[in-house]
């Protein structure tokens, strides 16, 4: 009602009530248009993303704990990437915190891919972690 009023505008609606709007939000007006984004943990909002990703909404982790299951030491033919993807988007308090389903086996894994595949593009409110492919580092994942 507060929108059809004209109390409050569409961007600022959606922002106080879907916390990752602002992430959202830069996706969709920072990243190239041919960006591909790989989600994890960040809910069904399709009706939201202008840029092309992909998500496991039904079950939220699956894809991402299929890559980790199947990798002992994480292998760039593994990792997502093979699948086009550009950019990894997630909620920290799920993907690797305590409210997460991930072992901490695969905690461990996530982490080295982070760390060994990943570049920090932005991350917003330190709960929401958007994360570029980049080149591989020099240092072996364990």
């Amino acid at each position: 009602m507060i929108i059809l009023t004209g109390q409050e505008n569409k961007h600022a609606f959606s922002a106080r009530m879907i916390p990752s709007y602002a992430m959202l939000r830069h996706v969709n007006t920072q990243l190239p248009e041919n960006s591909y984004v790989f989600t994890i943990y960040m809910n069904n909002l399709a009706h939201l993303f202008n840029r092309p990703f992909c998500s496991d909404s039904m079950f939220e982790s699956y894809t991402i704990e299929t890559i980790l299951n199947n990798s002992k030491r994480l292998r760039i033919s593994a990792l997502p990437l093979k699948k086009g993807f550009t950019h990894i988007l997630y909620d920290i308090n799920y993907a690797i915190g305590d409210a997460g389903t991930f072992s901490e086996e695969n905690k461990n894994l996530f982490m080295a891919l982070q760390q060994n595949y990943l570049r920090l593009a932005k991350t917003d409110k330190r709960r929401y972690f958007l994360y570029r492919f980049g080149e591989p580092s020099n240092t072996p994942a364990s």
